[in-house]
């Protein structure tokens, strides 16, 4: 009987533990969308300094590089500006007459396409780029993007046939990925925790992501893509409250990205 009480106590506890934790961090993201306003207004006056130094740029190679620092300010943040300034993106690269510009604009495309979740139109676009012309670590993107893109078209397929498919090609591209990036990086243990949870090796997957916790390297964005993995590896594995509090951190990070 004795057992049983410290037992109960100690699973008390911990589910209070646990609880103190989670409203910590509501408490947290609440702060964060209280901060929206903030967070906008410091956007905003940053891609306005953009603006200012495009307008004053002395060469085609200067805008270039300029819109591109604008394109992925926005590529998160509105479609339809990020949108606007991509095809400008474009239109340089083929103004400059530089085929690797051209790709890295299509690049970006597809990127912004991904965000809006026009998955058939990103994969479209990705599948009209010239990979010879591209650096090691935009192949590493393009099949990083690519294998994103079959991934989120394998979970919302409703028939079998073409969500396995859509889930070969995610797994092909993240194996094509991974050739292009250098071992012990942390965008190696990024693709390495995608492919966890496509092969539903949730245990893996949560050992990766206590790597990439410990990195120093990991910014805000990555992190709150491995908390998203994260949480769905903990849900997997039936952790229902260590799942809340990683999808409460993905979420407070993605706010911080704004």
């Amino acid at each position: 009987m004795l057992r049983v009480l410290i037992v109960s106590g100690l699973l008390l506890f911990a589910f209070g533990e646990m609880q103190a934790q989670l409203d910590s961090l509501l408490d947290v993201l609440d702060a964060e969308l209280d901060r929206r306003d903030d967070y906008l207004a410091q956007k905003r006056a940053s891609l306005q300094v953009l603006d200012t130094q495009r307008a004053q740029a002395s060469s085609l190679e200067e805008q270039f590089n300029l819109t591109l620092e604008k394109v992925a300010a926005l590529e998160s943040f509105s479609f339809t500006d990020a949108s606007k300034e991509v095809i400008r993106l474009h239109q340089l690269a083929k103004q400059l007459k530089d085929a690797r510009k051209i790709g890295l604009a299509k690049l970006r495309r597809s990127f912004i396409f991904v965000s809006a979740g026009l998955f058939n139109e990103a994969i479209d676009t990705l599948n009209t780029i010239e990979l010879s012309h591209l650096s090691d670590r935009l192949k590493a993107e393009f099949y990083t993007t690519r294998s994103r893109c079959y991934l989120d078209l394998y979970d919302n397929y409703p028939l079998q046939s073409l969500s396995e498919r859509s889930r070969e090609q995610a797994l092909a591209d993240l194996d094509s990925a991974i050739l292009y990036v250098s071992p012990d990086t942390i965008h190696l243990l990024s693709l390495r925790a995608s492919y966890a949870i496509i092969k539903r090796k949730p245990r893996e997957g949560l050992a990766i992501y206590h790597q990439i916790l410990n990195r120093p390297d990991a910014n805000v964005r990555l992190m709150a893509k491995a908390h998203g993995a994260a949480g769905i590896n903990f849900n997997r594995l039936n952790m229902r409250d260590s799942a809340r509090l990683a999808i409460v951190k993905s979420a407070s990070a993605d706010e911080r990205t704004v």
